[in-house]
């Protein structure tokens, strides 16, 4: 949807600068080619400026990509489903693109399928280190919950 008010800001923009050289052309002619070259680089600029946040933009979404793709024995149907989105923002930033003038052209990403990602030494990592966490997270949970029992029980001893 942010996509679609920035393209109409960008033709608004450009319809603006119609209706200024039409009123630059009735006022005075001779400047006509001056005030044409100043609004094509301003709009110049602006594409500029759009095509270094959509870069960012994907850049920060293809970082993203790369974590779930590297977590996709624990995470397989998210990690797709992450993929999967990513892959839609993409096509819809070049489909943005295209109308401006910009070349953008990146490409669609793929999460590993699962049977390759249990084969991949660094997919048996990451989910050995993250399958540690949850178990020592669990662990200290446990070790707590028995811990209070003790106490619990030690107090009702001295009641």
């Amino acid at each position: 949807m942010w996509l679609a008010v920035l393209a109409r800001c960008f033709h608004l923009q450009d319809e603006l600068a119609v209706l200024e050289l039409d009123r630059v052309l009735d006022a005075s002619p001779a400047d006509l080619d001056g005030h044409r070259l100043a609004l094509s680089v301003a709009r110049q600029g602006r594409r500029k400026l759009i095509l270094l946040k959509t870069k960012y933009l994907m850049n920060r979404m293809d970082a993203a990509a790369g974590i779930a793709t590297s977590n996709v024995l624990l995470h397989a149907t998210t990690s797709r489903a992450v993929v999967d989105s990513i892959n839609h923002v993409g096509i819809a930033v070049d489909d943005f693109h295209g109308p401006l003038g910009i070349e953008f052209g990146r490409e669609s990403l793929d999460a590993p399928r699962w049977w390759d990602a249990a084969r991949d030494p660094r997919q048996l990592k990451n989910a050995g280190a993250e399958a540690g966490r949850i178990a020592l997270v669990g662990s200290v949970g446990v070790g707590l919950t028995a811990a209070s029992v003790v106490v619990a029980k030690i107090a009702a001893k001295k009641r």
